[in-house]
């Protein structure tokens, strides 16, 4: 017996991790239908080791594709036009599915929703604690998921049934850097009209815990406008009045990305006017005024923390700076991993 699932595992410079990401499809209770996988323009071995591994182990319906880089959000969508499924999961190729996956999900796809999801390691968010057995719509769980903050959905845990993506005409942006899978979700739960979660973890997130040193980069802000798209596809779709939705998102979308990036830049010993001056630069050299604009525009000013946190990092951004280099230092004195807090 086969699964009616396609797995779309995109490459990119991933050596020391697609073999597991690799095994851990491979070793699937039930087999898939489908497994996608597309080096795309890797300098490194992976698309060797991806060969080898297929030469090895021969593995029925895999097929490997190779192209020139075009970024993640190209690749998914190239992924999806080849897979031929009833459902569609996209992997990351440096992360791995618990080994019953397909034999766990088999009796929700039979429930013809239009996306499952179930829990992934490692994360600090409460991922399941939706009542048992109820009838869940897109909208239901995006407010469960950025208003309630009960439930996080990612990427590499979640599998879309592949008519309702053609039919909403639901694709990656691509060119976007940061934030497209957020993007995706958003405009996919903006449609859906069941949504069926599992309980137990399945995905495998590989957090890389020195990723704090990582280089900085100012494509991060890509995940700013991903969010404001979604969020107003959302608003649009949904015939909900202009941010209501996308303010309060955006606001925590828009200070993570420069309490991120401030860390890293910290972390290489930048101090904070120096620090906050090139983030700044950066943005304002690559985005248009447009886009600034609608995103100062659109961020919750509801309340004073609001207001004053974005008061300070528009009109004093050094002060800014400061106040997230105190954060910094608690941060590296305690250790912490994993999200986050702003």
């Amino acid at each position: 017996m086969t699964l009616h699932l396609s797995i779309v595992v995109p490459a990119f410079n991933v050596e020391k991790h697609i073999e597991a990401t690799l095994f851990s499809i491979f070793e699937q209770t039930l087999p898939v239908s489908q497994v996608i996988i597309i080096n795309d323009g890797s300098t490194d071995k992976t698309p060797q080791i991806i060969k080898k591994f297929l030469a090895d182990y021969s593995p029925i319906n895999w097929f490997f594709y190779e192209q020139e880089n075009k970024g993640v959000s190209a690749t998914r969508n190239i992924g999806l036009t080849k897979s031929n499924s009833d459902y569609i999961l996209f992997l990351d190729a440096d992360d791995c599915i618990e080994k019953n996956l397909s034999s766990s999900i088999q009796y929700e796809l039979q429930k013809e929703a239009d996306l499952i999801f179930w829990p992934f390691e490692p994360c600090s968010i409460p991922q399941i604690s939706l009542p048992d057995n109820e009838n869940l719509n897109g909208f239901r769980v995006f407010s469960e998921m950025y208003v309630s903050k009960k439930i996080w959905i990612w990427i590499g845990a979640t599998a879309y049934k592949k008519r309702f993506l053609e039919i909403n005409n639901i694709k990656f942006t691509e060119n976007c850097v940061n934030g497209e899978d957020q993007e995706f979700l958003m405009k996919a739960l903006a449609h859906a009209k069941k949504v069926s979660p599992l309980r137990e973890t399945k995905s495998f997130y590989n957090f890389r815990e020195n990723s704090i040193s990582n280089q900085y980069q100012f494509r991060k802000f890509d995940s700013v406008i991903a969010v404001l798209r979604g969020s107003q596809y959302l608003e649009k779709v949904l015939n909900i009045e202009e941010n209501t939705i996308a303010k309060d998102i955006l606001y925590s979308e828009y200070h993570l990305f420069f309490k991120i990036n401030l860390f890293i830049l910290f972390s290489k010993k930048i101090k904070a006017r120096a620090a906050i001056n090139q983030i700044l630069d950066s943005i304002k050299s690559n985005y248009s005024q447009y886009q600034l604009e609608k995103i100062q525009a659109t961020i919750s000013n509801d309340t004073l923390a609001q207001k004053t946190k974005n008061f300070f990092l528009k009109k004093h951004p050094e002060i800014y700076a400061c106040y997230i280099f105190l954060k910094y230092k608690n941060y590296t004195t305690k250790k912490g991993h994993g999200i986050i807090k702003i």
